[in-house]
């Protein structure tokens, strides 16, 4: 083996799932749906250091083409995010992604304008140094 230059050290990450929780962490009543960003603390879900999620949202209305976006809290676009997008009415869609989250473990979440009849999101997993 031929080493040329000095090596390449990658920081060490681990990958820590959250175990087999009774229920959802949040579910329609914890969510403000009016096509705005508003954050979503999950500091009492997750450790300190933490600075990924995996998610899983549940979502269904009675009206098609409704969706609900995570990203990293202090993005300002919303081409990289995870999103749940509805497409067919009274049909429970769901999905599962990782969203960065910042220092204080806070994301930021825009959810269409509508009621939702099923909106649940589930902490699964996180990414600690």
């Amino acid at each position: 083996m031929i080493i040329i230059g000095s090596p390449i050290i990658l920081p060490t990450f681990n990958f820590l799932d959250r175990g087999d929780p009774v229920d959802v962490d949040f579910d329609e009543g914890d969510f403000t749906t009016n096509g705005a960003a508003h954050d979503l603390d999950l500091s009492g879900k997750i450790p300190v250091g933490a600075y990924a999620v995996l998610l899983e949202v549940g979502i269904r209305s009675n009206t098609a083409n409704k969706e609900i976006q995570f990203r990293k809290k202090g993005n300002s676009n919303w081409h990289n995010t995870f999103r749940v997008h509805e497409n067919i009415i009274n049909l429970t869609f769901f999905g599962q992604g990782w969203v960065f989250c910042d220092a204080n473990r806070v994301i930021e979440y825009m959810a269409s304008d509508i009621t939702f009849s099923i909106l649940d999101v589930t902490v699964c997993a996180w990414v600690i140094k």
